[in-house]
């Protein structure tokens, strides 16, 4: 099971947001594609200017550069949701909890439910 934290708008029954709190091993493994598919432009401008410095680093650094983008894609992994979670902050969404849940519908379902019979 994993941890949703839930965003939502202040309108009652509105679509929430379902952000999962764990590693995202798309994210490390294709993270400035996955950065631009969740329209987290700075940070695939920022990946991919890593990556390129990373190119040129090997011709001094040989393997090291190698395992410095492993770190890099392994951070990523790990704070990519934290990103998608201030990104909807930005667009106006509240941060309204969190559920424990087997899928993002699950958890979607489950506080949309909570919201219907008035339950927090």
């Amino acid at each position: 099971m994993t941890l949703y934290s839930i965003h939502a708008r202040s309108e009652p029954l509105s679509e929430p947001a379902v952000i999962a709190d764990r590693f995202s091993w798309t994210a490390a493994l294709l993270a400035p594609i996955y950065a631009l598919a969740h329209g987290l432009w700075l940070a695939a401008v920022a990946l991919v200017v890593a990556i390129v410095a990373l190119g040129f680093a090997a011709m001094v650094l040989g393997a090291a550069a190698f395992w410095l983008y492993v770190l890099v894609a392994v951070f990523f992994g790990f704070e990519v949701n934290a990103l998608r979670r201030r990104k909807a902050e930005r667009r106006g969404l509240l941060y309204r909890g969190e559920l424990v849940a087997f899928s993002p519908e699950e958890a979607m379902r489950d506080w949309l439910k909570g919201q219907a019979t008035g339950q927090p």
